[in-house]
């Protein structure tokens, strides 16, 4: 049996998905995720705050669509960029492709509104008989933006003729290039390695200066950089299943026999024959 595809995945994706709420035109809306679905939608483009699309219906040529979200002016860019760098935390979920819950609140404390409320919040059209609005082929085309907004919450701002992302490099922040990161083959990252080209020298001097007891407990924080929602694991709660791995690990380091003295450490190396280190 095929899986049902959904919408919405992420709470920004379901927040778009706030203009369809609380309408109710018979079976459109329904109708709607099924043209969407079934590949009905045939070309979408975005450009600035404008979206057009074309659609396939009961006529032989498809149906054009179009949406128009509101500009965001040059304060409010001012504005959303001085709350996002605010807050580290923002940022960096942010250049994680991930869009905090909180900035919703904190963006429309400042009367700017980064989702439609309601239908009343876009501005559409289709070419289609249909007197009723949204007709299905609008439904379709919103609930495939859906789906490209779970997938990078960076184009809710692009929806408002706004790239955050470029306003965030104008003021020193993602110079390294996160939007495109060149993927390497594995013959340009591999290379071989001989553990008998040189002797391994055990420093004193290096091993006494170590205090692991002044890391601090990061579990929570590093958790606190996920969504609760997340969208390369679809399936099942991925904080929960990290969470168990740290608790784990933290429980079986724990365990260890300490070691009081460095030759001791120098002993417990000696037995080892191999060491691979693993960059993910």
């Amino acid at each position: 049996m095929a899986q049902r595809k959904t919408y919405g995945n992420t709470w920004w994706g379901k927040q778009w998905l706030n203009a369809l709420a609380n309408i109710d035109y018979s079976n459109r809306l329904p109708r709607g995720r099924s043209y969407a679905n079934r590949g009905f939608v045939k070309e979408i483009n975005i450009e600035g705050n404008k979206i057009t699309a074309k659609v396939a219906g009961s006529r032989p040529r498809p149906y054009n669509v179009d949406f128009k979200i509101p500009r965001f002016s040059p304060n409010e860019k001012a504005a959303i960029i001085e709350t996002v760098t605010a807050n580290p935390l923002h940022l960096s979920k942010l250049l994680n492709r991930q869009l905090p819950t909180e900035l919703k609140d904190l963006l429309s404390r400042k009367d700017i509104q980064l989702f439609p409320n309601s239908w009343k919040d876009l501005e559409g059209g289709c070419s289609c008989p249909d007197w009723a609005v949204p007709c299905k082929h609008m439904a379709a085309v919103l609930y495939l933006v859906a789906n490209e907004i779970d997938k990078n919450p960076f184009l809710v701002f692009q929806l408002h003729d706004f790239d955050l992302f470029e306003g965030l490099k104008a003021i020193g922040y993602a110079e390294q290039g996160q939007v495109e990161i060149e993927i390497k083959s594995i013959e340009n990252l591999w290379s071989a390695y001989n553990f008998h080209e040189s002797e391994y020298k055990w420093s004193s001097e290096i091993y006494n200066q170590l205090d692991f007891s002044k890391l601090p407990d990061c579990r929570e924080d590093l958790l606190q950089l996920l969504s609760d929602e997340i969208v390369f694991h679809p399936r099942g709660d991925f904080k929960k299943l990290i969470d168990t791995c740290y608790k784990k690990v933290a429980k079986n380091v724990s365990k260890l026999k300490p070691v009081d003295h460095a030759a001791d450490m120098e002993s417990y190396l000696f037995q080892v024959e191999e060491i691979e280190v693993f960059l993910d």
